[in-house]
């Protein structure tokens, strides 16, 4: 996440754990991501989400803006292959 330090991001996961305001991520790539929940009544009710945030300026956590719920059953290693394609084909996949 380094190369993304302090740009927005969205991030697909499954929820790993919960305490307090952190919330541990497990992403497509199987790599783990803590995000700063900045609204705790939006805490995960499934087991897999996709998280909206600005990552930290050290590249080592995101701060969340958005946390939206995708439910309990979904393939990651799908969500992965759609993050390979998306920069192969700008015009699908951008504003």
């Amino acid at each position: 996440m380094a190369s993304r330090a302090n740009q927005e991001v969205r991030i697909i996961g499954r929820v790993m754990k919960v305490s307090g305001d952190i919330l541990l991520l497990e992403a497509s790539d199987r790599g783990t991501v803590e995000v700063k929940l900045q609204m705790q009544d939006q805490t995960p009710v499934s087991q897999y989400v996709e998280v909206i945030g600005r990552v930290s300026r050290t590249g080592d956590s995101v701060t969340q803006h958005a946390l939206l719920s995708l439910g309990d059953n979904l393939d990651l290693s799908l969500v992965e292959h759609l993050v390979v394609l998306t920069p192969q084909y700008p015009t699908l996949f951008s504003e």
